[in-house]
C-alpha cells in the first residue's frame, strides 16, 4: 500500500497550498479580527469552483468523483493554516446529502450556495422521527445547515429556525454555540451505520495532522533564524531534540491518517480500528507539537505577535471534535485487531 501521493494528488496538494497561502495564510489571524477566519461569499464560491466540497461526490451527482484520500490531502493543508471548520462541515454535509439522494441540497452545498456548521451531541441523543438532545456547534452561526454524524448515520438540520446560544471558546477564531433540539425534524436523515462518522473523524485527524506539521515547521524555521551567542539556537540539543520529536510525531500521525483513508476506501474490515488510531495519534501529535512549539519560541511563544498560540488553541478544539482521544482509545480496545491479539 503506497502512502505517498501520486502526481495527480500532489497537484491537488500544491494547488490547495498555493491558493490558501494567497487567500487564507495563517498570518491573517494576527490582527485578532475574528471575522478573518471566515471566508466571505466570494471566497467560498472560489473554494466551490476548485471542487473542494464535492471531491468525493460522484461526477454523476455533480461532484469531482475522487475519494476520501483526496479529501484528507485538502484538510491537511487547511489544518496547517488554521482554516475555517465550515469547510470540514460542508464536505461532510455534502456526503450526507449525497447518501440521502437529496439532489437539491447536495447541489447547493457543492456549488458553494450553502454552508454547514459542525454539530455534536452533548447529552443523551434520542433518535425517533425527530431528534432530541443538546448539541454543540462549531462555526455554525449564520450557516444554512448543521451537520451531525454518529455511529448510526448522519443528519442535516436547517439551522436558521433553531435556537443558537453562543458560548466562549478557547480558540477565538472558532464560533462555538449550543442548541437544544426537542423532537426536531432533520431536513436530511441517513441511517447508514458508522461510515459517515468514520469519515468525519478521519477528516478531523487530517486537520490535526496539519496543525502538528505547522507547529513542527514553525519551530524548525525559528530555530534557524533565532541566534544566541552568535549561533542559531537550532544547533543546541535543548532545541534540536524537541524539533526532532515533533518531526517523528508528525510523520507517525500522517502515516496513520493516510493508511486509514486507504483502508476505508478499500473496504478493509479493520478500517474503524485504523481510523480511531489515526484520530488519537493525530490529536496527540498536534497537542504535543503545538506545546513544544511555544517552548522553542521562548517568551515570544506566549505573545500574539507570533502564531504559536493559534496552533495550541486549534489543536485543543479539534481534539474534542469527532470524539476525543479517550473515546477513540476505548474504540481501539473494543475493535477486532487488538481484541484478537489480547486473546
Amino acid at each position: 500500500m503506497d502512502l505517498l501521493p501520486d502526481s495527480a494528488q500532489q497537484e491537488i496538494v500544491d494547488t490547495t497550498a498555493s491558493f490558501l497561502d494567497d487567500v487564507l495564510p495563517i498570518e491573517r489571524l494576527r490582527t485578532g479580527d475574528t471575522q478573518a477566519s471566515r471566508p466571505d461569499d466570494g471566497l467560498w464560491r472560489q473554494m466551490a469552483e476548485l471542487g473542494w466540497f464535492g471531491l468525493a461526490i460522484p461526477e454523476s451527482s455533480g461532484g469531482v468523483g475522487l475519494s476520501l484520500v483526496e479529501e484528507i490531502l485538502l484538510l491537511r493543508e487547511l489544518g496547517r493554516r488554521v482554516g475555517p471548520l465550515q469547510v470540514l462541515a460542508t464536505v461532510v454535509a455534502a456526503r450526507v446529502a449525497a447518501e440521502a439522494g437529496d439532489e437539491d441540497r447536495l447541489e447547493a452545498l457543492i456549488q458553494g450556495r450553502a454552508r454547514a456548521g459542525w454539530a455534536e451531541p452533548l447529552s443523551s441523543w434520542v433518535r425517533r422521527s425527530g431528534v432530541s438532545g443538546e448539541i454543540q456547534i462549531y462555526d455554525g452561526d449564520g450557516v444554512d445547515f448543521w451537520v451531525v454524524v454518529d455511529q448510526d448515520g448522519g443528519f442535516l438540520f436547517d439551522a436558521k429556525p433553531l435556537p443558537y446560544a453562543p458560548h466562549p471558546c478557547v480558540d477565538e477564531f472558532t464560533d462555538l454555540g449550543r442548541a437544544v433540539l426537542e423532537d426536531s425534524l432533520p431536513c436530511v436523515r441517513v441511517d447508514s451505520g458508522p461510515g459517515l462518522f468514520q469519515v468525519g473523524a478521519l477528516l478531523v485527524a487530517a486537520l490535526l495532522s496539519g496543525v502538528g506539521e505547522a507547529a513542527r515547521d514553525q519551530s524548525a524555521t525559528y530555530a534557524q533564524e533565532r541566534k544566541q551567542f552568535g549561533r542559531p539556537i537550532g544547533v543546541y540539543q535543548a532545541i534540536k531534540h524537541p524539533c526532532a520529536n515533533m518531526a517523528v510525531r508528525s510523520e507517525a500521525a500522517w502515516s496513520q491518517v493516510a493508511y486509514s483513508a486507504l483502508a476505508l476506501r478499500a473496504g478493509h474490515a479493520d478500517a474503524g480500528f485504523q481510523i480511531s488510531a489515526a484520530k488519537h495519534l493525530a490529536g496527540e501529535a498536534a497537542l504535543e507539537n503545538a506545546s513544544a512549539n511555544v517552548q522553542v519560541h521562548g517568551g515570544y511563544g506566549f505573545t500574539t505577535e507570533y502564531d504559536a498560540h493559534l496552533l495550541v488553541k486549534r489543536a485543543n478544539v479539534l481534539n474534542a471534535v469527532a470524539g476525543p482521544s479517550r473515546f477513540h482509545l476505548q474504540r481501539i480496545l473494543e475493535l477486532e485487531p487488538l481484541a484478537e491479539a489480547l486473546g
